[in-house]
């Protein structure tokens, strides 16, 4: 019987000994590492596949399981959570769902899978054959409240930005939405998992959660408000959005669920074991104790390169290649995003290796 802590009840550091690696991989931001727990549960579920003992039913009650502590995660009930594979399906739906005509505000710089999906609608012709079918205003991460008019019906928008880690204030922007009754549509793929998230104060969330949550490439989720609940159409709807999943397989009768689960799409079965695994492990220890690691280490690296402190776990610096091809030779491994060298640290990391980036990277940062 393998033991799972209670929620809350574990530090960071007991969770960092959960994890394999060995030092030096500070890019969680482009994909997180797995507990062992969760490459166990998925090994386990391979070998039950290799013998033939693999049930829809087992799955469902992982896809289950995974729904109910996801929503405890973001505090909300689990009847407001889909379950899905892709941000940008989600997305997909959403935006299909925008009424002709109308106008929905993105940020210039967020990531392509939250925004393409309303530029393709955008692209689409307007019924009456004049313009598109919605139109699309970009406009800076800082101006998104102040951009939002009784023109809009969406404010789509990610709390952290993926490349840079700069955050929105979620209260502010759904107060302004609120205001004149436009959805508010948040991505949190690049903040749930090292800060906390309240997904009440959005009509919608969506996450990725193969980065900050450690779980397997393919598994997301969606919250959805009463609100968006009413505004949604669930054009991808399949058999797993059914009310009553096994009485679903075939048509022509449709009777899709009155929760959120009407959003879902069918899981790809064996990353749901892993995702449990990993939702049980990470939410052992409590989002403001995650934060104050992550941000703590993020700032290390900042302090050790004498730069200002701040509030993300994503460090992006303008340094030159020289600098990528010094943090290589170093064994340390961070991305490249939008022009900048990208570091960004979880719960596996340590302060050692927070002071080895900043003593790597201190000859090429100018002041």
């Amino acid at each position: 019987m393998i033991s799972v802590a209670s929620p809350g009840t574990r530090t960071v550091a007991e969770l960092r000994e959960e994890f394999a690696t060995p030092g030096g991989y500070l890019d969680a931001a482009t994909c997180g590492l797995p507990t062992r727990r969760t490459t166990e549960a998925m090994a386990r579920d391979a070998q039950r596949w290799a013998r033939g003992e693999i049930s829809p039913v087992t799955y469902h009650e992982d896809v289950t399981r995974a729904r109910a502590l996801y929503a405890a995660l973001v505090g909300i009930a689990p009847e407001r959570v889909a379950t899905g594979s892709q941000t940008s399906v989600f997305a997909g739906m959403i935006a299909a769902s925008v009424p002709d005509g109308a106008e929905v505000v993105v940020i210039g710089t967020d990531f392509s899978s939250l925004v393409y999906p309303f530029l393709v609608q955008a692209q689409r012709p307007h019924p009456s054959g004049s313009g598109g079918r919605i139109t699309v205003r970009t406009v800076e991460r800082a101006d998104l409240a102040g951009a939002v008019t009784e023109r809009t019906a969406a404010v789509v928008f990610s709390q952290c930005q993926s490349a840079c880690g700069s955050l929105t204030d979620l209260a502010e922007v759904a107060a302004a939405a609120r205001a004149v009754g436009a959805l508010t549509v948040c991505d949190i793929t690049q903040s749930l998992g090292w800060r906390p998230v309240d997904a009440g104060l959005v009509d919608i969330t969506l996450c990725s959660a193969y980065k900050w949550m450690c779980q397997p490439r393919g598994t997301a989720y969606m919250t959805v408000s009463e609100q968006a609940m009413e505004r949604i159409v669930p054009v991808a709807a399949g058999w797993y959005a059914g009310d009553v999943v096994w009485d679903s397989m075939y048509g022509p009768e449709m009777h899709l669920a009155d929760r959120a689960s009407r959003f879902d799409v069918s899981p790809g079965w064996p990353l749901w074991p892993g995702a449990v695994a990993a939702l049980e492990d990470l939410s052992s220890v409590s989002p403001e104790e995650v934060r104050a690691h992550d941000v703590g280490l993020a700032n290390r690296l900042r302090t050790g390169l004498g730069l200002e402190a701040g509030d993300s776990a994503i460090v992006s610096l303008a340094l030159p290649q020289a600098a990528t091809d010094a943090v290589e030779r170093a064994g340390l491994a961070v991305s490249q995003r939008a022009g900048g060298l990208r570091l960004s640290f979880h719960v596996w990391n340590t302060e050692a290796e927070a002071d080895r980036a900043a003593e790597v990277l201190a000859p090429f940062v100018r002041h």
